[in-house]
């Protein structure tokens, strides 16, 4: 090191620096503070948020055994893991050769390939969030060999 880092190094804090590092400090004691307090409430919902998350991995581990890694897809929501397998080919001809992609459509399809959750677990999912019923579908026909992101929009 030179005579003049040396030097620079060992300026004094000035005091807005100063101030900036005691604001940081105060905030990260806070968050630790907040962190080790967790309201009972909270506690309970994050645990059963990581109980399920638990749960997800399973799945997703079992339906990789039974029906092979690139035979299924996973669907992250906020519900839950969804995951579908591949459609029968001839399956995925006649949903395409309808060329109507509704809400009926969509379910039938789903309800072919569903692996996990169960289908009544699935409509409590899809009836919190009723975009799932195209990100599963979506899925599927990424498993059929269309581009993810002509779904995801990555």
């Amino acid at each position: 090191m030179n005579d003049e880092s040396k030097s620079s190094e060992q300026q004094p804090e000035t005091p807005e620096e100063a101030r900036i590092r005691e604001l940081k400090a105060k905030i990260a004691a806070q968050r630790a503070a907040r962190d080790t307090k967790m309201s009972a409430p909270r506690a309970a919902s994050l645990a059963t948020q990581l109980e399920q998350q638990l749960k997800d991995e399973a799945a997703l581990a079992a339906a990789q055994d039974e029906h092979g890694e690139d035979n299924v897809r996973a669907v992250t929501s906020t519900s839950g893991l969804v995951i579908v397998k591949r459609d029968h080919h001839l399956k995925f001809k006649q949903f395409m050769d309808r060329g109507k992609f509704g809400t009926k459509e969509l379910e039938e399809q789903i309800a072919r390939c569903l692996v996990y959750p169960s289908a009544d677990e699935f409509d409590k999912y899809a009836e919190r969030e009723p975009f799932l019923l195209q990100s599963a579908s979506g899925a599927i026909a990424v498993l059929a060999g269309a581009k993810s992101d002509e779904f995801t929009g990555k």
